[in-house]
């Protein structure tokens, strides 16, 4: 079966931006539309710091990769330093999150089924691909647990805070 997509190379500053939650910024490398369905691909800036809540995707599979910083990644009742160059994986129904360790900006890149980006899209404040730091976000990001309730809608059900580390 041949498949009506065109192949695609993004470069590092292109992409569709969002500010997130607590000052992040999160970057659409390749979404389900220009995948066909096959997957989705983002990338996250994250300040020092920075953590997710513990989530739960009941309908899609999640991959993070450590490009250049270490990030605690927390799933089921575990915790492990996830370092440059490594991954980690998150089936369906795994609750997981992860907390940013490095004192600098750190990126994570994030795999999944497709969909999920849509929530990232829909819930955040465009603003322009990060290409060297983060720009100093505005109070109403740096300071929002998140953005809109967009947890129902894409499947994702917060399970409490990370644990202390």
């Amino acid at each position: 079966m041949v498949q009506d997509i065109d192949a695609l190379v993004r470069k590092r500053d292109e992409g569709t931006s969002v500010w997130w939650s607590r000052g992040s910024i999160v970057t659409v490398w390749v979404s389900e539309a220009e995948t066909d369905g096959a997957f989705a691909i983002a990338e996250q800036f994250c300040p020092p710091g920075y953590e997710t809540p513990l989530h739960v995707h009941n309908e899609h599979d999640e991959a993070l990769f450590a490009p250049d910083g270490d990030f605690d990644v927390y799933y089921d009742d575990e915790r492990v330093q996830v370092g440059r160059g490594e991954l980690a994986y998150f089936p369906k129904g795994v609750p997981h999150g992860f907390r940013n360790t490095e004192d600098r900006m750190a990126r994570i890149r994030i795999a999944f089924e497709p969909g999920l980006e849509r929530g990232f899209l829909q819930a955040g404040v465009p603003v322009e691909t990060p290409t060297g730091g983060l720009p100093n976000p505005p109070s109403e990001i740096a300071d929002a647990e998140k953005l809109i309730d967009v947890d129902e809608v894409y499947d994702t059900e917060i399970v409490g805070p990370l644990p202390d580390s």
